[in-house]
């Protein structure tokens, strides 16, 4: 048995407010997935 983390990065992003927040979120989720981040709907 391996006492290794699993190397899968998961983001979870809630966005509030206005349109231009929801723009900034869609800006910080594509530079997520970029970084090899996978979404989740769990907060972690």
């Amino acid at each position: 048995m391996s006492n290794k983390k699993s190397s899968i990065k998961y983001y979870h992003l809630r966005v509030f407010g206005c349109q231009m927040n929801k723009s900034d979120g869609e800006r910080i989720e594509a530079i997520l997935r970029m970084a090899g981040y996978s979404p989740t709907a769990d907060e972690l």
